[in-house]
């Protein structure tokens, strides 16, 4: 897998991209497929508008396998933190390793620069959650309907307690 970044030409994939994530959601509403089409369009569109605004200096990078897109990596590089704003895999190339492989790409950066790692995850997505904590991951917000977590940088979780039995 190789990453590089996203250009105007790679939209078509993106907004698919987007889609084939959020189908088995958007299914659950009962619409004809025209108007659950046409929703998801809507949706990445107002997505896509919001990251500009919210993250406009964010690296925004396809992840390719074989030089075909299976996802999408957008990052928000700070002084001390990176934001990890959407990580995304094609459902047809999940489970292989493509978003494991993506993240510990991240946090090998954030270790490296002294970084910590902040991202956002849907509350009633369980498998994410677990696969965070695994990670050293806590939750440091709760809007009732996403959760902000956080992975300290490495400094900060290799630091001897004051006062540890370890500590000479």
């Amino acid at each position: 897998m190789r990453l590089r970044p996203a250009t105007p030409a790679d939209a078509p994939f993106l907004a698919a991209l987007h889609a084939a994530v959020r189908a088995d959601e958007v299914a659950a509403f009962g619409w004809p497929a025209p108007v659950a089409d046409a929703f998801l369009g809507q949706q990445h569109a107002a997505r896509e508008r919001h990251y500009a605004l919210a993250h406009p200096g964010a690296q925004d990078l396809l992840a390719e396998v074989d030089n075909a897109p299976v996802g999408r990596l957008l990052l928000d590089v700070r002084p001390g933190r990176i934001d990890l704003v959407d990580l995304a895999v094609h459902p047809a190339h999940q489970r292989a390793g493509h978003g494991t492989a993506l993240l510990a790409g991240v946090l090998a950066r954030a270790d490296a620069t002294g970084a910590g790692v902040r991202l956002t995850v849907r509350a009633d997505n369980t498998g994410a959650r677990r696969l965070y904590a695994r990670l050293g991951f806590a939750v440091v917000a709760d809007d009732g309907l996403d959760l902000t977590l956080e992975r300290t940088t490495l400094a900060a979780r290799t630091e001897v307690p004051h006062g540890s039995a370890l500590r000479r």
